[in-house]
C-alpha cells in the first residue's frame, strides 16, 4: 500500500515545463518509492571558527559617470551599465522601497520614467553610489547590491545558477546520472544539510529516494510539513494507494500502471509527488518506472521537431471524473501535451 500526498513546489523544485518530480520514501524493512515539494528555508551548518580575516569588500566603486545610462568602474578594472529608469525603478530609498517586506512601492502612475539624473557620487570607501535626480529625489546603492545585479553576461549566468540548480538528464544513456543516490529520513527531518542535500537532488534529477522512514501513516504528511504546505485535490490532501472493489481510479485497481503524470486535469498542479510504502507487494509485480520526462521531451525535439510542435502547441482536453470518498468530482483543463 502507498501513502500519497501532493506537495506545491514555488522556488527550487522543477524539472521545466516537460517534467514533474518524485519523491521516493521506503520504511526500514520495505525499500520502495515515493515523494513530495517545495519552499524552504535553509541554514547553514556550523563549521569550525577559522582566524578571523579583514574584511574586504565584495564590490567597490571607483568612478561613475553619468551618460544616456549609469557606468560603474569597479576597483577591480571592470565596468558596468545600469539604465536609468531601471535604477528610478530600483531605488531603495524609504519612500520606493519598503525593507520589512523587501518589496517596491514605487508608484508608475505618478512616477515619471524619463527623469534624468542630475549627479552622480560615490562615497569614499566606493560602496555606496548615490543618484541625485532632476526633481530633487535622492537614491543610494549598496555597491554590493549593484555589483550583484549588473547585467554583463557572467552576472546574469551566475544568477541563473544560483536561481535554478543545472538538470541532471537521465536515462540509459546516461546511466551515470541515474538518481541512484538514497537518503536518510531522520537526517532530512532533523538537519538542515540533510534537507538542503535531498532538495538538491529533487531540483537536479526530478526524482529524491528517502530511506529508514517508519511505517506510520502520518509519516508523509509529516515530511510534506518539513519542507512546504500541501496541494489538496478532488483525492484530498492525501490518500491510500490500494486496491478497491469501487476504484474511482485506475491506480486504485490491480492493473499494471502505464507511465504518466499525475493530474494533468489542472491548472494549478502540485509540482512534486509524495509516495510512502506501507506494505510492498507480495509475489511478482509492484515495481516502480521512472523517466526522466525532461530527456524524452529533448529527445523528440532533437528526433522529431514536428512531433514536438505539435505536442507543444495543439491543446488536447485533459480530464478526470468520479466518485471520492461519496464526493462527485469533474476536473477538465485544456493544454498542449507538452507545456
Amino acid at each position: 500500500m502507498l501513502r500519497t500526498m501532493y506537495g506545491q513546489a514555488k522556488l527550487l523544485l522543477g524539472h521545466g515545463k516537460e517534467g514533474s518530480h518524485l519523491i521516493s520514501i521506503s520504511t526500514e524493512a520495505h525499500r520502495t518509492a515515493s515523494s513530495t515539494a517545495t519552499n524552504f528555508s535553509v541554514q547553514p551548518q556550523p563549521k569550525q571558527q577559522q582566524p578571523q580575516q579583514p574584511q574586504v569588500p565584495k564590490a567597490a566603486v571607483s568612478r561613475a559617470r553619468l551618460a544616456r545610462h549609469l557606468e560603474l568602474t569597479w576597483r577591480q578594472g571592470s565596468a558596468s551599465h545600469f539604465p536609468l529608469t531601471w535604477l528610478r525603478d530600483n531605488c531603495q530609498c524609504p519612500q520606493c522601497y519598503h525593507p520589512e517586506s523587501k518589496s517596491r512601492t514605487v508608484d508608475w502612475a505618478t512616477c515619471d520614467v524619463t527623469i534624468k539624473p542630475k549627479d552622480v557620487q560615490v562615497s569614499d570607501d566606493g560602496k555606496t553610489v548615490i543618484v541625485d535626480w532632476l526633481d530633487a529625489h535622492n537614491s543610494r546603492f549598496s555597491a554590493e547590491w549593484l555589483h550583484e545585479r549588473r547585467f554583463e553576461e557572467d552576472a546574469r549566468k551566475k544568477w541563473l545558477s544560483t536561481y535554478k540548480q543545472k538538470k541532471h538528464i537521465w536515462g540509459s544513456a546516461q546511466e551515470e546520472n541515474f538518481p541512484r543516490k538514497r537518503f536518510n529520513f531522520s537526517a532530512v527531518m532533523s538537519t538542515d544539510g540533510g534537507l538542503l542535500q535531498w532538495l538538491l537532488e529533487l531540483e537536479m534529477r526530478g526524482v529524491a529516494i528517502l530511506e529508514g522512514a517508519d511505517s506510520d501513516e502520518s509519516t508523509v504528511r509529516k515530511l510534506a510539513e518539513r519542507v512546504a504546505f500541501i496541494r489538496r485535490t478532488h483525492y484530498g490532501e492525501e490518500f491510500n494507494v490500494k486496491s478497491k472493489s469501487d476504484p474511482s481510479n485506475v491506480a486504485y485497481t490491480e492493473q499494471a500502471l502505464q507511465l504518466h503524470t499525475d493530474l494533468p486535469y489542472y491548472e494549478y498542479k502540485p509540482g512534486v509527488n509524495m509516495l510512502h510504502c506501507l506494505m510492498q507487494a507480495q509475489g511478482e509485480g509492484g515495481e516502480n518506472q521512472l523517466v526522466d520526462s525532461l530527456r524524452v521531451a529533448m529527445q523528440l525535439k532533437q528526433n522529431n521537431p514536428e512531433a514536438y510542435k505539435a505536442l507543444t502547441t495543439v491543446p488536447i482536453d485533459w480530464s478526470d471524473r468520479g466518485v471520492e470518498d461519496g464526493r462527485p468530482f469533474q476536473s477538465l483543463h485544456r493544454a498542449p501535451v507538452i507545456w
